[in-house]
């Protein structure tokens, strides 16, 4: 019998990959992953960071960002950016 994967197992991977740039782009490794946290007020990413999680992000999901996209409010969220992907670039696979 096959296994299906649900559309919640499928964001959480999602959110869990954008985690891991946002790690990166960071420099650090986060305790606590919680989605909704803002990426600048409460984990302190700055500009020269948004340019780096913006780069990992392309080089993780294969896809380029248009230039308004990291200005958006999309981009104040770990779960906005899954928002954009999945609904935007349509990346939803795990």
């Amino acid at each position: 019998m096959e296994k299906r994967i649900t559309k919640k197992q499928k964001m959480n991977s999602l959110q869990s990959r954008i985690f891991t740039c946002v790690e990166k782009a960071l420099a650090i490794d986060l305790k606590n992953h919680d989605i909704q946290k803002h990426l600048h007020f409460d984990y302190g990413l700055d500009s020269l960071g948004y340019q780096k999680l913006v780069l990992l992000l392309e080089d993780e999901f294969g896809i380029e960002i248009e230039e308004q996209l990291p200005k958006s409010g999309y981009f104040a969220s770990v779960e906005g950016i899954a928002t954009l992907f999945s609904e935007y670039y349509s990346i939803t696979e795990i």
